[in-house]
C-alpha cells in the first residue's frame, strides 16, 4: 500500500504544527506497513472560509492516480466547511469512493469508515470552527475594548518586546522617519511632496521600498500613531478606543488637528472613477525604470471627463509618477495610439497559426502514441494477473491439507492485490490517454481575436465596463 501524507494551518504555521502533523502522519504509516509516496502541505489557508489550498488539491490528484492512501492529522485538516462557503468533509470522502482511494486519520480514524459517520464529523468540525470564530471576534473586541495593542505584524516605528498580549517600545531609528513625516505636514508639505523628499534623502519604508503618497496618507490617518486603537479602520463609523498605555510619537490632539486640515473624502480610496479597456494593463513596464534597474508597471488611467462623442482619455502611466514618489519623470503615454498597433498587429505576434496548429497536433499524436502503448501493456499485465489468480483459485480446490489450503487463500490474496493494483494502473493511464486531445481546433485563436475586438480602443465610452478575460 502506498500512502499519501498531507498537512495544513488555517494561520501562519510559526510553531511548527505542520512538520507534527506530518511526523504523525509518518508514524502511522510505517506501523501499518505502507510505504510513503509524497507530502503535502497547505499554510495560512482556512477550511472553514474557503476550500484549502493547492497543497490538498494535488495530494487528492496524486492519491486517485496512484490508488493508495492519504493520511492525515484529523479529518478537520481536510475540510471544515458547512457546503456552501467552504468544501464539507463528505464531498472529500465521495471523491474518495469515486476515485478508489482511501482516507485515514490519526486522530479520528473511524471517521472514514462509512458516510454517515463522515457527514457527523464534518457538521462537528464545522460547528467547532464557528463557535471559534465567534470566540476569536469577541476576544478581538475585548482587546480593543481594553485598549491593547494590535496583534499581528508590528507597524513601522514599533519594536514588539513581548505578546499576548502585545507589548511594544519605539524603534529609535525607524521613529525619527515618523515623526519626520509629521513635521513636514504641519509645515504644509502634501502627501505626494512628502513621499518624495522621504525618497530624495535616501529614506525608505520598512520593508525597504520607496515611499509613496497613499503610504503617507495611511500612516498620517493612522490613530494608532496617536495613541488610539481603531475597531476597523474601514468601518465608516470610525471607532477609535482613547484609553490606551503604550507610547506614541504623537497625540490625540495631533490627530484631531492634522485630520481637520485634510479633504473630508481623504483616508477612503476612491471607487468613482470609470474603468475602460486596456489592451496592454497588467503588461506593459516603464522603460525608464528598467534602465535604472527597477521594475515599475505601466498603469492605466481613465479621464474623469467625457469628450462629446462619448469617449474619455486614456493613458498609461509609471506607478512611481502616479504616486508622486519622485524617482521616476516619464511622460504618459497615449493608450489609444499604443493600443491601436498592438492589436492591429495582434496576427504577426501570435505568428503562423497554422503553423502551430499543426506543431501542437504532431505533440498530441506523439503523447497519444506513448500512452497508448502504456496502456496496452498495463491491459496485457492484467489478463496476466487475471490467468494467475484463476489458477490460484483453482489449486484452492484441489489442496488435500488445510496447510496447503491455507497457503493457497494467502497466495490468492496477494495475487488479488497485486491484480487490483494492476487493474488501477490500467484505468490510470486510460484517463491519460483521454485527457489528451485527438484534434486541434482554430477556436483558441478565434477567442484570442475576439477578446482582441473587445479590447478595440475605439470603443471607449462611458461607464462601467468590465475588464475581458
Amino acid at each position: 500500500m502506498k500512502a499519501i501524507l498531507y498537512a495544513a494551518k488555517s494561520t501562519e504555521d510559526v510553531h511548527g504544527s505542520i512538520e507534527t502533523q506530518l511526523a504523525d502522519c509518518r508514524a502511522l504509516a510505517e506501523r501499518e506497513g505502507w510505504g510513503v509516496v509524497e507530502d503535502y502541505q497547505d499554510e495560512a489557508a482556512s477550511a472553514y472560509k474557503g476550500n484549502r489550498g493547492p497543497g490538498l488539491a494535488a495530494a487528492l490528484d496524486c492519491v486517485e492516480r496512484i490508488g493508495g492512501t492519504l493520511i492525515v492529522q484529523h479529518s478537520d485538516r481536510l475540510a471544515r466547511g458547512d457546503g456552501k462557503r467552504a468544501q464539507h468533509l463528505v464531498e472529500i470522502c465521495l471523491r474518495a469512493i469515486k476515485g478508489d482511494f482511501k482516507l485515514q486519520s490519526v486522530q479520528d480514524p473511524a471517521t472514514f469508515d462509512n458516510l454517515v459517520m463522515a457527514v457527523v464529523m464534518g457538521e462537528r468540525n464545522t460547528e467547532d470552527s464557528r463557535r471559534k470564530s465567534a470566540a476569536t471576534q469577541s476576544g478581538k473586541r475585548r482587546a480593543w475594548e481594553r485598549g491593547d495593542f494590535p496583534g499581528g505584524p508590528t507597524p513601522d516605528g514599533w519594536v514588539a518586546i513581548s505578546r499576548k498580549p502585545t507589548k511594544v517600545r519605539l524603534d529609535p531609528d525607524r521613529i525619527k522617519i515618523i515623526r519626520l513625516v509629521g513635521e513636514l505636514s504641519d509645515q504644509g508639505w502634501g502627501d505626494p511632496s512628502i513621499a518624495r523628499e522621504l525618497n530624495r534623502r535616501g529614506l525608505q519604508t520598512q520593508g525597504g521600498s520607496a515611499w509613496r503618497r497613499r503610504r503617507i496618507q495611511d500612516l498620517l490617518t493612522n490613530a494608532l500613531y496617536y495613541g488610539g486603537v481603531m475597531w476597523h479602520r474601514d468601518d465608516p463609523d470610525r471607532e477609535i478606543n482613547w484609553d490606551t498605555s503604550f507610547p506614541t510619537p504623537w497625540t490625540r490632539e495631533d490627530f484631531e488637528r492634522r485630520m481637520r486640515a485634510r479633504p473630508g473624502t481623504d483616508g477612503h480610496r476612491s471607487t468613482g472613477r470609470p474603468h475602460t479597456n486596456h489592451a496592454l494593463a497588467g503588461l506593459a513596464v516603464c522603460a525608464y525604470c528598467m534602465r535604472q534597474g527597477r521594475r515599475s508597471v505601466m498603469r492605466p488611467i481613465t479621464s474623469s471627463y467625457r469628450r462629446k462623442n462619448g469617449t474619455r482619455q486614456r493613458t498609461y502611466v509609471c506607478g512611481h509618477v502616479q504616486d508622486f514618489t519622485g524617482l521616476c519623470h516619464a511622460p504618459r503615454i497615449d493608450a489609444e495610439l499604443v493600443d491601436t498597433h498592438v492589436i492591429n498587429g495582434l496576427q504577426r505576434y501570435l505568428g503562423d497559426f497554422e503553423a502551430w496548429q499543426e506543431q501542437l497536433l504532431s505533440g498530441y499524436a506523439s503523447e497519444r502514441h506513448r500512452l497508448g502503448r502504456d496502456l496496452r501493456n498495463a491491459l496485457r499485465n492484467c489478463e496476466e494477473q487475471e490467468r494467475i489468480c484463476e489458477r490460484i483459485d483453482r489449486a484452492i480446490g484441489l489442496a488435500e491439507t488445510d496447510a496447503e489450503a491455507k497457503a493457497a487463500m494467502r497466495a490468492a490474496g496477494a495475487a488479488h492485490e497485486e491484480l487490483e493494483r494492476r487493474q488501477r494502473r490500467s484505468r490510470a493511464a486510460q484517463d491519460a490517454l483521454d485527457g489528451v486531445p485527438q484534434r486541434s481546433t482554430g477556436r483558441c485563436h478565434a477567442r484570442l481575436l475576439q477578446r482582441a475586438e473587445r479590447r478595440d480602443p475605439r470603443q471607449t465610452g462611458g461607464g462601467r465596463h468590465t475588464r475581458p478575460g
